[in-house]
């Protein structure tokens, strides 16, 4: 029941894939005040980039508490937060949605931290949960669409579900007491032996090397998360259809590397990273030199897996690259980070775009950037040694 129940949280996570089946309506709806639509739908993202702060909250509230009242706005926050057809109105309760939306991101990699101590086990069940969540993710967004065939606002019916979450959070998330007392050594993890980290003082060198190659891979991601369809149009690959196969494509790749992460890093444990990050630059790079409609499909998976198991591993190998005080801040660091890297895509592709004269020219340069990094990041991988 505690994995169903942290898995149930994955609702929250993956709450923004219940809006994007209507979005185009919600513009239809208001398009008077396009403007206000904008902020309803970057608020979340905008909010999340302040779950840095989550640590200093568990402080004063615990986990468990604190995830029980996210759960608790959350559900009280969709399930009415199209109650009044008034964009303001629904920028106002997604703002609060969007508070625990980026505290749940922070916390559930927490309550795994804790819970897992051993790094493989710690990897495999990161793995094995994010590909859930890709899983979910795709189901509510497909439910989302099927409601929303009689009316945008019925789509709203699916939140719904973060009641069934909310009970499960009271009854079956363990106590922080519990958690300390089943697992004292989560309070310890293992010892580091590593000239860039440090017990005391800074995160060390290798957490912000990582912490950079994440922020930068963040963004090439969503160049091809969020603009796959002007790459598909520009190149006059296929229609709206293709475009779709491409993005399902991703979701697919980065559930089924997720579950294998655990394989993977048990054989190359540090190098994980730097073996993801060429999958992902070979990604870029076949979609730049091959633009046929499969390479776009293959091209897309490639990165899809490749970022979503990456980031499954970071989560996973943070608490052996910094000292045990640091874990929770280090995680709600990276989680922010994926958030800024979110918000700045759009900012920095619809100018790179009119530059470059296409979207199609930004793969070639990603790809050449992310053959750097796999440089860096295979060679930093040598340098960090963990003391069991």
């Amino acid at each position: 029941m505690f994995f169903i129940t942290l898995v149930s949280l994955n609702v929250i996570v993956m709450m923004d894939l219940a809006i994007v089946p209507v979005i185009g309506s919600i513009y239809e709806a208001f398009s008077e005040q396009t403007g206000a639509v904008n902020v309803f739908l970057s608020i979340p993202a905008i909010i999340a980039m302040f779950s840095f702060l989550t640590p200093f909250i568990v402080k004063l509230t615990g986990k468990k508490n604190l995830i029980i009242i996210c759960a608790a706005l959350y559900a009280a926050s969709t399930i009415f937060g199209a109650a009044i057809e008034n964009i303001y109105y629904m920028i106002v309760v997604r703002f609060v949605a969007g508070l625990a939306y980026g505290l749940v991101n922070v916390l559930y990699v927490m309550i795994i931290a804790d819970v897992f101590v051993d790094e493989t086990k710690r990897t495999s069940f990161m793995g094995i949960y994010m590909g859930l969540q890709a899983g979910i993710g795709s189901l509510m967004s497909f439910f989302s669409g099927i409601l929303a065939q009689r009316g945008w606002r019925n789509s709203y019916h699916l939140f719904w579900i973060s009641i069934p979450v909310l009970i499960l959070c009271i009854f079956f998330l363990p106590s922080d007491k519990e958690t300390a007392a089943a697992n004292p050594a989560a309070a310890a993890p293992a010892e580091i032996v590593d000239k860039k980290s440090k017990s005391k003082g800074s995160y060390g060198g290798r957490f912000i090397e990582l912490m950079g190659i994440l922020l930068i891979m963040q963004i090439l991601y969503y160049v091809c998360f969020q603009f796959v369809s002007v790459y598909v149009e520009e190149n006059a690959l296929g229609t709206t259809a293709l475009t779709g196969i491409v993005s399902s494509g991703q979701t697919i790749a980065s559930a089924i590397l997720c579950f294998t992460i655990g394989i993977v890093y048990r054989k190359f444990k540090a190098k994980t990273g730097s073996l993801l990050l060429l999958l992902f630059a070979a990604g870029m790079l076949l979609m730049y030199f091959v633009r046929t409609p499969g390479t776009a499909i293959a091209g897309a998976a490639m990165m899809g897996g490749a970022y979503g198991a990456f980031f499954a591993w970071l989560l996973a190998y943070l608490p052996n690259i910094v000292a045990a005080e640091k874990v929770e801040m280090a995680i709600s660091v990276a989680t922010t980070v994926c958030f800024v890297g979110m918000f700045l895509t759009p900012y920095l592709v619809q100018p790179l775009i009119t530059v470059l004269g296409g979207v199609s020219p930004i793969y070639l340069y990603g790809g050449i950037i992310s053959t750097v990094m796999v440089v860096l990041e295979f060679m930093a991988s040598f340098k960090n040694k963990v003391k069991a």
